[in-house]
């Protein structure tokens, strides 16, 4: 029974370890995507959507490597 419960808190470890570092780049294009919706300013909005675009990248990699 100990071996099942260190097993389990192991995977619920993970699980909010994954969370965390999927929420991250997530939040982060979240934030990018409404600065390029407030923006006048061309530069200031391609900016936001290019950090959108590196941030969603960076989420990708991270649900491939979940994955793998």
């Amino acid at each position: 029974m100990f071996r099942l419960g260190a097993a389990l808190e192991r995977e619920r470890r993970f699980t909010a370890d994954a969370a965390h570092e999927l929420r991250t780049p997530l939040a982060a294009a979240r934030i990018q995507a409404q600065v390029a919706l407030l923006s006048q300013e061309t530069e200031k909005r391609d900016h936001a959507l290019n950090q959108t675009l590196a941030g969603l990248d960076r989420a990708t990699r991270l649900v491939a490597q979940l994955l793998r």
